[in-house]
């Protein structure tokens, strides 16, 4: 209904939210919000207001407007800017840059506008500003502010979803292709599209998203496909229309209201095990339960060692072209965070309970043919053969796969009482020789060598890969298809 969304285009990297913000740099160096060069670095970080400008000279708002392209590597062709940043010890050209203002978030738009408006007289921006520059543009502001929750959600439409989530594309200038979608954009003042080729955008989404968005993003879509698969259940065609289908775009009522979006995750990624989810526990086929959140604050350190089932879900796993390649913001782990017992009770609590569901493949046996030991449970053995297959014709990635460090291995995380998920079968490393690990590096700076095609072909299978988190591990793959977006 909305995938096509979900490469949407966005510009630049450095994007405000009021409780998260991603600080990955961008491809033109910027290193992050607090180290970002120039006599005005607060014109990258936040929306001006123009009382704070109107005291500066014409000289001063000309380099306080010309820095914020400067620092996005734009060649100034005039003697006067061309010479001062020249003279600017941060300041690195980009030679065949694009058209600077592709590049610029939407905040650095508003006060290059602002301040341009100033240089000319004009007492106030142009009308396409925000009149609020404290506030994101449209209807759910807050999607782009803090993190959205489940009973926030339930009550809303479909169509109020997709606005919801469009709302958050069309911040940062995407330009859709839908008919009705494009025309309520376009009426919206505030609203400005910025066209992208479509290898640009994808690019472009996995580095400019605030976590804030990302992490949103994914709670809408997760939301819309339980939705919709209560809508297509109803009993009858009579019973649902596609303008209204607000009985069955609710959660189920009965106790179900309050189930969180995680649990639901659980019970849909894993139908074989669990039975039921009833607001804040866990019910497996054999009627064992489990408790979803502890309700306790944890630091990131507690969060490793004691955590929930629902810490698993605290960070949304960027599948894809997403996150990757990117360094990530500090403890930035999806997938690294495991509740042992969850593990323990699908795959098997002893050394001796896992071994009885160990299935051995041969890893690309017409190129490399050599043993690997996974667990059956889930068919994982299954989908790392699918994967095998479909390397062994990808002559190009062979070097990354050609000699595997292996998969299964009862043992403890280095330094910690927590079980490896190699202990499960579940986990691969592929080639140690071209892997980064960031206990090997001194000092700790994210490094990849792995290529995105890769990742993907695992992924595709369910296996998440550990070059996406802050604590680096670029050799690991893990299968972990509760924290993929669903097929």
């Amino acid at each position: 209904m909305i995938k096509h969304f979900f490469f949407g285009c966005l510009y630049l990297l450095l994007f405000f939210t009021a409780t998260c913000c991603t600080s990955a740099p961008n491809s033109h160096g910027l290193d992050s919000h607090q180290n970002l060069p120039g006599k005005y670095p607060h014109t990258s970080l936040r929306k001006l207001n123009p009382d704070e400008l109107r005291g500066l000279d014409s000289p001063s708002l000309k380099i306080m407007r010309n820095e914020i392209f400067a620092r996005h590597g734009f060649i100034f062709r005039t003697g006067q800017m061309k010479r001062y940043f020249k003279s600017q010890a941060w300041y690195q050209r980009i030679p065949k840059n694009a058209k600077a203002s592709s590049f610029l978030s939407e905040t650095e738009l508003y006060n290059v506008q602002l301040i341009k408006a100033l240089e000319s007289g004009k007492q106030t921006p142009v009308a396409s500003i925000s009149q609020n520059p404290k506030y994101p543009p449209g209807r759910y502001p807050q999607t782009s502010l803090e993190k959205l929750t489940d009973k926030e959600l339930a009550d809303l439409l479909r169509q109020e979803l997709t606005m919801m989530l469009n709302e958050i594309y069309a911040r940062h200038g995407y330009e859709f292709e839908e008919p009705r979608v494009k025309k309520y954009f376009e009426g919206q003042d505030w609203y400005r599209n910025i066209p992208f080729r479509l290898q640009d955008a994808e690019r472009i989404y996995q580095k400019h998203l605030s976590d804030t968005e990302r992490y949103n993003i994914q709670c809408i879509t997760r939301f819309q496909n339980t939705l919709e698969s209560l809508w297509r259940s109803a009993p009858s065609n009579s019973d649902r229309t596609s303008e209204s289908p607000r009985e069955y775009a609710k959660p189920p009522q009965q106790g179900q209201d309050d189930t969180p979006m995680g649990l639901r995750t659980l019970l849909r990624t894993y139908p074989e095990f669990l039975s039921n989810g009833l607001n804040n526990t866990l019910i497996w086929k054999d009627r064992s339960k489990m408790r979803f959140d502890d309700g306790k604050p944890k630091d990131f350190n507690t969060l490793l060692n004691s955590p929930d089932l629902e810490d698993q879900f605290k960070m949304v796993y960027p599948a894809g072209l997403d996150g990757y390649d990117v360094p990530p913001v500090k403890n930035f782990d999806p997938g690294r965070v495991r509740y042992e017992p969850f593990f323990k009770k699908m795959y098997g609590s002893t050394k001796k309970e896992v071994e009885k569901h160990l299935v051995q493949i041969r890893w690309m046996p017409n190129v490399v043919n050599k043993k690997v030991w996974m667990t059956s449970i889930n068919g994982v053995d299954k989908k790392l053969r699918a994967i095998s297959e479909e390397l062994e014709k990808r002559k190009e990635l062979h070097p990354f796969v050609n000699n595997p460090a292996g998969g299964y291995y009862w043992r403890k995380i280095s330094g910690t009482n927590r079980l490896s998920a190699h202990s499960f079968g579940i986990a691969f490393d592929i080639n140690t020789d071209v892997a980064n690990y960031w206990k090997w590096d001194k000092p700790m700076r994210y490094k990849n060598r792995i290529p995105l095609e890769l990742v993907e072909i695992f992924e595709k299978h369910g296996f998440i890969w550990g070059g996406k988190w802050y604590h680096y591990d670029t050799m690991h793959f893990e299968y972990r298809p509760e924290l993929l977006p669903p097929k």
